[in-house]
């Protein structure tokens, strides 16, 4: 009797003890990615380590140069010892403005281009119309050179007319370094050229 007494005491104390109700589940969300600078992703990270910080670092944009388009004016320079002499064709387009005798240096001294000797000299290559002169005076030569349009070397190595003088020399080497022309044809390609980008390109075929 004493035994079941007890286990009913036991029963009633068990019964009347609060039982706490379970706690309510966490609400998870997820938050999208982040896109920060990186002293703000380094920022961030430092003062909450347990947050997860996306760090993206934008590509170079790489911006391709246009092409220069090829001058529409051309002068073709010939300093070869032929039947016809050393001649000049002034093109635009692909057609032909104008043609005439030239005269290169006195010799067949042909230097590097970042070469500029004192004896007289002839650079071959490709170049560019780099400044314009109606009237321009050489004060190393001591000598006029109207109408010159000067490709190399700053106001070394120019087109321009001949002095009266040596018209009789053109088609054959007679200059310094300078390709001379007649007066007349000189004045026509310094209009023609104008201001225009025009590409002079010397050979020697």
């Amino acid at each position: 009797m004493r035994v079941v007494l007890a286990l009913c005491l036991a029963s009633l104390i068990v019964g009347c003890q609060r039982i706490e109700p379970l706690p309510p589940p966490r609400k998870v969300v997820v938050a999208p990615p982040m896109i920060v600078p990186a002293m703000a992703a380094e920022e961030e990270t430092s003062q909450h380590p347990e947050r997860a910080v996306v760090r993206i670092r934008p590509a170079p944009v790489i911006l391709e140069q246009p092409e220069e388009p090829a001058p529409r004016k051309i002068i073709l320079i010939n300093l070869a010892h032929g039947e016809r002499g050393q001649y000049f064709i002034a093109l635009e387009d692909g057609e032909e403005f104008l043609r005439g005798s030239v005269s290169g240096a006195i010799t067949d001294n042909d230097s590097p281009l970042d070469y500029h000797p004192e004896e007289p000299h002839n650079h071959l290559g490709q170049f560019q119309i780099t400044a314009r002169r109606r009237r321009y005076h050489s004060r190393a030569h001591n000598c006029d050179m109207p109408y010159s349009l000067f490709f190399h070397n700053g106001f070394g190595h120019a087109i321009h007319a001949c002095q009266p003088r040596d018209i009789g020399k053109l088609g054959q080497p007679a200059s310094h370094g300078c390709l001379r022309v007649s007066t007349t044809s000189a004045r026509r390609l310094f209009d023609w050229a104008g201001d225009d980008p025009v590409a002079v390109i010397i050979t020697r075929e």
